[in-house]
């Protein structure tokens, strides 16, 4: 079978090269299809999808969008295109457009009775002002709707911190979340991937000194961890919240042991999850993607 895979980065990008060497270990092509190399078109037959000299593909059999939170309309479009056309995604694209919004799936989460911390969607300074009052006073964390990676996620300890930090996120016109903040100290930090409404595999982070942040790509370390019965049911029903057939779920433990989920991703980098765990993440995502495609 021929997989496709939507995203702007080359085989040097790990999740990538990681996938293109399980397909092709399993005797299939997989080809990365660039958004901007393509121009999904409608004519007098129908739809249609022309390429540049670059993108002259054959149309895969099954496509995984892996776009990310940063996700923009002619990645969208495309994606949407290529399903119009009768090609099976993993991940569908009303799931794509929920998950990369992150106060939309914690709408979704809380909705479908996940735990989740306590947050407000603000589009002014003065909506900063009353959230924190809401949430207790400061500390608070702040998000961009659509960060990845742990960017766009800030600390603010103050008021000045506030304007510093709100102002040009605000002025863009795209809003900000302010978010409970949880204390390190007694925390656990948990990403977990769940394939196919299964969970595959689980690691706790360590966040390094001065860093309030749990994420495996700003230099946290990780270890294998064993999840409890709650913790493994909320992982499952967070990715079936928001419609993921594939999902990273992000779940933190409270210093009170209390479980919530504070994001789902839709194209979860695995780099340290294999490391960690010693599992082939990217040939279970392949092997999905197959099985998808067979249905079809």
């Amino acid at each position: 079978m021929h997989i496709g895979v939507t995203t702007v980065r080359d085989e040097s990008y790990h999740p990538n090269f990681r996938l293109k060497q399980a397909a092709t270990a399993r005797g299939h092509s997989l080809d990365l299809m660039n958004p901007y190399l393509f121009q999904p078109g409608i004519d007098k037959d129908g739809l249609i999808l022309p390429g540049t000299d670059d993108a002259r593909l054959p149309l895969p059999d099954v496509v995984i969008p892996r776009q990310g939170a940063l996700i923009g309309t002619f990645s969208l479009t495309l994606t949407s295109h290529l399903n119009a056309l009768g090609i099976p995604l993993v991940n569908d694209i009303q799931s794509i457009i929920l998950a990369s919004n992150q106060f939309l799936t914690l709408q979704h989460l809380a909705t479908s009775g996940v735990a989740v911390p306590d947050s407000f969607f603000i589009s002014s300074l003065n909506d900063v002002r009353k959230a924190v009052s809401s949430l207790g006073g400061y500390p608070v964390i702040a998000k961009e709707i659509n960060g990845r990676q742990g960017q766009g996620v800030s600390l603010l300890a103050c008021e000045n911190d506030a304007k510093r930090v709100a102002e040009p996120i605000l002025g863009s016109g795209a809003g900000m979340i302010v978010q409970r903040f949880i204390p390190v100290k007694g925390r656990r930090d948990i990403r977990v991937l769940v394939i196919g409404g299964e969970i595959v595999g689980a690691m706790e982070l360590v966040t390094p000194d001065k860093e309030f942040r749990a994420n495996y790509h700003l230099n946290s370390s990780a270890v294998r961890v064993m999840l409890s019965r709650e913790m493994k049911h909320i992982a499952v029903k967070a990715a079936k919240a928001v419609g993921l057939d594939i999902a990273g779920v992000d779940m933190m433990v409270d210093q009170n042991g209390k479980s919530m989920v504070v994001e789902v991703n839709y194209s979860p980098g695995f780099k340290g999850l294999e490391r960690t765990t010693r599992l082939d993440i990217a040939d279970m995502i392949i092997n999905h993607s197959l099985v998808l495609a067979a249905k079809k």
